[in-house]
């Protein structure tokens, strides 16, 4: 989280999937940088320089078969991070914060 936000604020939503490697979840997070256009996007601290912009374009090329997984685990990753947002925003409809 430091190296996203520079360690000058907390992230004020989150959400961790352990893919088993590195390399699967650079992947991952390749792609939904692409799909919210971090590049362009202010609100995100960085760039799509990570290896995984690298390892999907590859992937898309030579292993369609891993390519698909991954768009899946991004779909599915993109899911259950609406529906957390969802839930946390159900939570604290009708609250009053201080």
């Amino acid at each position: 989280m430091t190296q996203r936000i520079h360690g000058k604020a907390n992230a004020t939503q989150s959400l961790h999937v352990d893919y088993g490697d590195n390399k699967t979840g650079f992947m991952v997070e390749a792609e939904l940088m692409r799909r919210k256009d971090a590049v362009k996007n202010e609100a995100f601290a960085n760039a799509i320089n990570s290896p995984g912009k690298k390892l999907l374009e590859d992937a898309k090329i030579n292993n369609k078969t891993l390519y698909d997984d991954i768009m899946q685990k991004a779909d599915d990753f993109e899911k259950q991070f609406n529906q957390q947002n969802k839930n946390n925003k159900q939570k604290t409809k009708g609250k009053q914060c201080h």
